[in-house]
């Protein structure tokens, strides 16, 4: 509420309505940090879209049995590697339902699209649901954006004086999970990496023979 002093815990684990300004200056300095990396992303995401071509409607069939296609593939590799190491797993319901979604779909593609290709599957698309190239470019940026976070949050840590304690431990915190994220997306970007490299740079999969069953 607008008026009221910024609560703080003492040191008994009480908390006391005195005003604290080294935890209001961290809150204000750490939501003052959402704006920027916010117009980041919505910069990078026009960005991107400038460069994309509108779509067509003639086409959104295609792009709907394109993305059915991906969900159906990557949950018959995801249910094959839950099953492991049982010889004869049952039927799975819920695989039949992403079949029946794609045989719908491609039966409204090959009445609206008649004699076209199906649109090619980016590298990783087929097992994974992402198209590598932009998914590691995508890392790559949180990458950055992590370790700028990370500059700031220890740039304030730095700059408290000598005995401030409770600001502190919440900007340490803070930086934790930082840390942690990145560790996170690291992981994801190099696997990323040697998926691309395991297709040769990413290959486009699919495309050839028409429309069909997958």
């Amino acid at each position: 509420m607008v008026g009221q002093p910024f609560p703080c815990r003492s040191k008994t684990g009480q908390i006391s309505n005195t005003p604290n300004p080294r935890l209001a200056r961290w809150e204000l300095f750490n939501t003052s940090r959402i704006t920027p990396r916010l117009q980041k992303r919505l910069s990078r995401a026009e960005e991107d879209a400038s460069t994309h071509k509108p779509v067509k409607p003639e086409d959104l069939p295609l792009r709907e049995l394109k993305q059915l296609h991906i969900n159906l593939l990557s949950r018959r590799r995801q249910l094959a590697a839950e099953q492991q190491p049982a010889p004869a797993p049952p039927p799975c319901k819920q695989l039949s339902i992403y079949e029946k979604a794609y045989a719908a779909s491609l039966a409204d593609a090959q009445r609206l699209c008649p004699g076209r290709e199906p649109l090619p599957l980016g590298g990783g698309e087929a097992s994974n649901g992402w198209d590598l190239r932009p998914r590691v470019r995508d890392l790559g940026f949180q990458i950055e954006d992590n370790k700028q976070e990370q500059e700031e949050v220890r740039g304030w840590i730095d700059g408290l004086p000598e005995g401030v304690v409770e600001a502190k431990k919440l900007a340490e915190a803070e930086l934790e999970k930082w840390v942690g994220g990145m560790e996170h997306t690291e992981r994801a970007w190099r696997a990323c990496k040697e998926d691309v490299e395991r297709e040769g740079g990413l290959v486009e999969e699919g495309g050839a023979g028409g429309l069909k069953e997958a």
